[in-house]
């Protein structure tokens, strides 16, 4: 389901998507380009709508993110559109839970049209036959996007290739495997209805089936 509400900076978008994805707390380096994000933050506090707690982080390399020109959050805006709830599922504890890997499988197995999408589960080589069982066993095409590992025999008649925007509208379900960008929704995302799951070591991922999580 998506979800509109009126803004007017790409400032506001930002924290609005935020706080709707549950972040509690704002980690900023304020620099020359931080204005929008000030001014964001000062009429969110003016309307008493939640939102992260900003917190100052004097040196750039904890808060290296916002050490980057960031512009564009000047950009003016009408509205902003989201998921909501959001597709991804939430972060399940370090070790993943037991009730969120069931909930994975039950989602995978009920896909009529899923696709597998990897950056990096092959730096653990232990990785890859699990992941070659999943995708036969699904009839999942597996698409290597951005890779820096080798994830998926090139050779197998499963793997797709490395570009998986031609075919995100078409899927259902989209289990994104170590992988931090999966798509990029100005080019290509998938339909609103459409189930993600998001199993990694690092990044943004939801329940890992090889190591644990932290995204």
């Amino acid at each position: 389901m998506l979800k509109r509400v009126a803004v007017e900076s790409a400032a506001e978008a930002y924290l609005e998507l935020l706080a709707a994805r549950g972040i509690e707390h704002f980690f900023g380096n304020a620099g020359t380009d931080f204005a929008p994000i000030v001014e964001a933050y000062a009429k969110r506090l003016a309307q008493g709508t939640p939102l992260p707690r900003p917190m100052t982080v004097p040196h750039e390399v904890t808060a290296v993110a916002m050490a980057h020109a960031r512009e564009v959050l000047a950009e003016l805006l009408e509205t902003l559109e989201y998921s909501d709830p959001p597709r991804a599922p939430r972060n399940s504890a370090t070790v993943a839970e037991a009730a969120a890997i069931a909930e994975a499988a039950r989602t995978l197995a009920d896909a009529r049209n899923p696709l597998i999408i990897a950056k990096a589960p092959g730096r653990d080589p232990a990785a890859v036959a699990p992941l070659v069982r999943l995708a036969e066993a699904l009839g999942a095409p597996h698409f290597d996007h951005w890779p820096t590992h080798v994830n998926f025999p090139q050779q197998h008649p499963l793997h797709a290739g490395y570009d998986p925007a031609p075919y995100l509208a078409e899927a259902d379900v989209i289990l994104a495997v170590e992988s931090d960008v999966p798509w990029i929704p100005k080019l290509a995302a998938p339909r609103p209805e459409a189930k993600v799951t998001w199993p990694g070591s690092r990044g943004a991922s939801g329940t890992s089936w090889t190591r644990a999580p932290s995204w």
